[in-house]
């Protein structure tokens, strides 16, 4: 059995944080509530998706 890596609860259902790949409960799921250092340098990569929307807002 899988447990999260923050708290130690038992998971079911695992599925790896696409930042740090570390396994995590529904509460800790989210990157900013188990502190990911795998997220830090993600704005600089370059790596978010642009959808584009905010270029049109002005046309």
């Amino acid at each position: 059995m899988v447990s999260c890596n923050r708290c130690g609860e038992t998971l079911l259902d695992a599925r790896p944080c696409s930042y740090c790949g570390a396994q995590f409960c529904a509460d800790h799921r989210l990157p900013e509530r188990h502190d990911c250092a795998g997220v830090e340098g993600w704005d600089r990569r370059g790596d978010r998706f642009d959808s584009g929307f905010e270029d049109d807002a002005s046309a």
